[in-house]
């Protein structure tokens, strides 16, 4: 079966003229795609006082994540010394220790600290009696094979973004 959309014509205008008016009319069906990202995820945690395991975070990762960047404060400090902390990730194949140096707070470092699914994290402070108003967070973000992919065409993700706005007013 053959199936025509362009009727025969000799002249070329008339032909440019119905191929004008085919792609305005499938302008609209073919869709421009919009993909969208997420941004990374904080994790923090405060403790007034430590406890006197030193353990201020314990974390099990549910997902591959990396965590892309650290960044710890402590209210007062009862020694000469600037607090460490060990940051610790536990797997089935590896064991991996990270120390941050707290030689002024607050500090913000970048890291590629790469957790497995089920990986465990912890950080600990080495002298946790000494120490008042632990402050600490991390991004951890998502390797690409774990994000949600939405996409949309063109015109769904703009009526998306206009009902967002009218939400939020």
């Amino acid at each position: 079966m053959e199936f025509k959309i362009l009727r025969k014509t000799d002249d070329l205008n008339g032909l440019l003229t119905q191929i004008d008016k085919l792609l305005y009319h499938l302008k609209r069906r073919i869709g421009k795609v919009v993909l969208s990202e997420k941004s990374p995820i904080p994790v923090a945690v405060y403790y007034k006082s430590p406890p006197l395991d030193g353990v201020v975070l314990n974390y099990i990762s549910p997902v591959d994540v990396t965590i892309i960047r650290v960044a710890m404060a402590v209210d007062f400090v009862e020694e000469d010394e600037p607090p460490t902390f060990i940051a610790k990730s536990v797997g089935p194949s590896k064991t991996e220790e990270v120390p941050f140096y707290l030689d002024k707070s607050p500090i913000v470092v970048s890291t590629q600290i790469k957790l497995n699914a089920g990986d465990k994290f912890s950080l600990m402070a080495t002298h946790p009696d000494k120490l008042t108003g632990v402050w600490f967070s991390m991004l951890l973000e998502l390797p690409k094979h774990e994000l949600t992919r939405n996409s949309y065409l063109l015109d769904q993700y703009e009526a998306l973004l206009e009902q967002r706005e009218k939400e939020e007013e």
